[in-house]
């Protein structure tokens, strides 16, 4: 599958930024048919389009900044938002997500995530 992206990054000035990510990908049913119960015809094609915005403000040592994001397929849509930061702490980086998503019940689905980096 090749799943083009297009990423900008905008510098508004010394310690803030502004970042975008656009993709779209597709994938024909003869794969999903192997990852799902949606049996269908080969020439059915699953799309997915999806962008993430990021803003980010840098402070002396340390970058803290927020993201929002969208994905939707014909039979799926799923909003992200989350936050971050960079910086000499205890981990380098810390990161925390939520997403809420539709399920296939027809209910919504959230899932929430956390992350954190260090190195040198």
């Amino acid at each position: 599958m090749v799943s083009p992206v297009i990423v900008t990054r905008w510098r508004l000035n010394d310690r803030w930024s502004l970042n975008a990510s656009f993709g779209l990908d597709q994938i024909t049913s003869a794969s999903t048919d192997s990852i799902d119960d949606d049996v269908s015809s080969a020439s059915r094609v699953d799309q997915r389009a999806f962008t993430t915005i990021e803003a980010a403000r840098t402070f002396a040592n340390q970058t803290v900044g927020i993201s929002a994001g969208f994905s939707n397929e014909y039979d799926y849509r799923s909003f992200m938002a989350g936050g971050g930061t960079l910086g000499p702490l205890p981990f380098r980086s810390i990161e925390a997500r939520f997403t809420v998503y539709d399920r296939d019940d027809g209910l919504p689905g959230f899932a929430a995530s956390i992350g954190f980096g260090w190195g040198l």
